[in-house]
């Protein structure tokens, strides 16, 4: 297991005909609404369970008495936790608030984003080495995913939920907080083509305004997932020492130097990995 201290909560609720998936009702049916949710659950739930990236909890409404909570406990060992708060900002901040007293840090996410995976949980959990927080925006304005190191209900409170503006929203609460955070890239914007699997990793936009006209030349190419500066002590490289490298790949991009981008991501991860397994092997 990749991050044993952290604790990924996979928010979901019971499949019951009429109570979820109400914009689906028109198209499936309430049962065929029910039956989305709980193949969605399942699939999301055993992916992560059997991946091993973090232990996985489940936090349910509105109660744990569904057949579908007892059926994946006892398929995964996972804890089951009953959400609880008046609406939903309450009960994610005191899911996380709780979570945190057991984790040193947490990744909240729904059960009703197929294209999660475990490695976007691994690399929402590595970039919180530096970061206070993660957040993993959607194509509607809200965020698919949420990672934090501590509790903060500010984040949550009087949110217009199911709208254009939470990600926003929640940019604005964390800079108050004067924290750092990262945002991993929107799914989409890879498959559209917006994005590339290789790129200048994209940056928040108040940054626009510190750029040289050279260090804006980093925008002469796509952005994307991993970069030149991503391997290449990113962590450890100031932000005109980010641009400059950023800039050396636009000027010397081939897709030899894509391929060789992949692979050192790939070598720095398997790094990462061990770096764990000593640190856990050390503590046993």
């Amino acid at each position: 297991m990749q991050y044993p201290q952290a604790r990924l909560l996979i928010f979901t609720k019971a499949p019951l005909p009429g109570q979820v998936k109400s914009r689906l009702i028109p198209a499936l049916g309430a049962e065929g609404a029910a039956s989305l949710q709980e193949r969605l659950t399942r699939r999301l739930v055993g992916f992560m369970a059997e991946r091993g990236v973090c232990p996985v909890e489940l936090w349910v409404a509105p109660d744990a008495a569904h057949p579908l909570f007892d059926d994946l406990k006892r398929r995964y060992g996972l804890p089951i936790h009953v959400q609880r708060g008046r609406d939903l900002g309450e009960r994610m901040a005191t899911a996380c608030a709780e979570a945190l007293g057991r984790a040193q840090r947490v990744v909240l996410i729904g059960s009703d984003c197929p294209l999660l995976t475990p490695a976007m949980i691994g690399l929402a959990l590595s970039e919180m080495q530096w970061a206070d927080a993660v957040l993993g925006p959607a194509e509607d304005g809200g965020y698919v995913l949420l990672a934090l190191k501590r509790a903060a209900p500010t984040l949550f409170e009087r949110m217009p939920w199911s709208t254009e503006r939470v990600a926003e929203l929640t940019r604005e609460r964390m800079r108050a907080l004067d924290w750092r955070w990262h945002e991993l890239p929107e799914l989409w914007n890879v498959l559209r083509g917006d994005m590339s699997l290789v790129g200048p990793r994209p940056l928040l936009m108040e940054y626009l305004d510190i750029y040289s006209a050279e260090e804006a030349r980093r925008h002469d190419v796509l952005p994307g997932i991993t970069g030149w500066a991503q391997v290449h002590g990113r962590r450890s490289l100031d932000m005109p020492e980010r641009l400059q490298q950023d800039v050396w790949y636009v000027d010397n991009w081939s897709l030899t130097l894509d391929l060789r981008i992949m692979g050192l991501t790939l070598l720095c991860l398997l790094d990462r990995m061990m770096e764990i397994a000593r640190t856990v092997a050390r503590n046993l």
